[in-house]
């Protein structure tokens, strides 16, 4: 009977939390979390409440989590690449400081996602569905190539050869940045989170599986950021933000990096 009490209690709590996490919620807005397209590794998050808050949105598996900054996003598309299992994805809104409380949440079971599927969608660092310019210009220059070797090739020397490293945003590093790719493709100049973006962003509408990666590699002093690029069944690893300098310095490197000089953190 105490049992039975206490998961009565649990279930009302839970219930109570859900309902007046809602109503943080202005009327007529929309906070939404679409789960339909989970087998093709994400969900569809709506904000419209037209907050001038922080929102973010948290991907958690077991011991794993991710965060999006989706201020000012409307509608955007969250990925699920931890691997199968059971998922929980909230939706955050900042009330102080780094404190959140949660407007919403979905909890549901992800199968085996293809690497099709999972990196070639639009997703908030690598929002290619938000280009009006860049993206077509790409796009434009690579389906001309051949395969997805010539094209992961071509928009890594274009980046390597023609941006330079933005050395005073990396001074004035600010916490929730998230790439805009028409802004950095016209001004040719970025940091490596921003060349990073451009190249999974280019490539992705392109149909080439890429990702987005964090971590550290061995000859970087800082936090960095990379691609991998599925090239005939292998993922490649690619850094052109380190490249586009030797390429200045007229050094030697490599399109495909050695895996043994990087540590991964997170992958989008």
């Amino acid at each position: 009977m105490k049992k039975k009490y206490i998961k009565s209690l649990l279930t009302f709590m839970l219930f109570a939390f859900a309902f007046s996490a809602l109503l943080y919620v202005n009327a007529g807005a929309e906070c939404s979390i679409n789960i339909s397209n989970v087998a093709k590794g994400y969900v569809t998050v709506k904000y419209t409440d037209g907050s001038k808050e922080r929102i973010k949105v948290q991907v958690v598996k077991g011991d794993e989590n991710y965060t999006y900054d989706i201020t000012g996003m409307s509608s955007t598309k969250i990925p699920l690449q931890m691997g199968k299992g059971k998922y929980s994805v909230y939706i955050l809104e900042n009330i102080s400081g780094t404190k959140y409380r949660p407007l919403t949440s979905e909890t549901f079971d992800v199968p085996a996602v293809s690497n099709k599927d999972l990196y070639t969608i639009s997703i908030p660092m690598i929002n290619f569905d938000a280009s009006k310019t860049a993206i077509k210009d790409i796009s434009d220059i690579l389906k001309k190539k051949a395969n997805d070797e010539s094209k992961a090739k071509s928009l890594y020397n274009k980046l390597v050869q023609e941006w330079v490293y933005d050395f005073e945003k990396l001074k004035n590093d600010e916490p929730n940045y998230v790439p805009v790719i028409d802004t950095l493709y016209k001004s040719k100049k970025g940091i490596c989170y921003d060349y990073s973006s451009v190249i999974a962003g280019g490539l992705r509408k392109s149909g080439v599986p890429t990702r987005l990666v964090m971590g550290y590699a061995s000859y970087v002093d800082v936090y960095h950021a990379w691609n991998e690029i599925l090239i005939n069944g292998k993922w490649i690893i690619v850094d052109a933000t380190a490249d586009s300098q030797y390429y200045k310095a007229k050094q030697s490197y490599k399109f495909a990096k050695n895996a043994k000089e990087f540590k991964v953190v997170k992958i989008f």
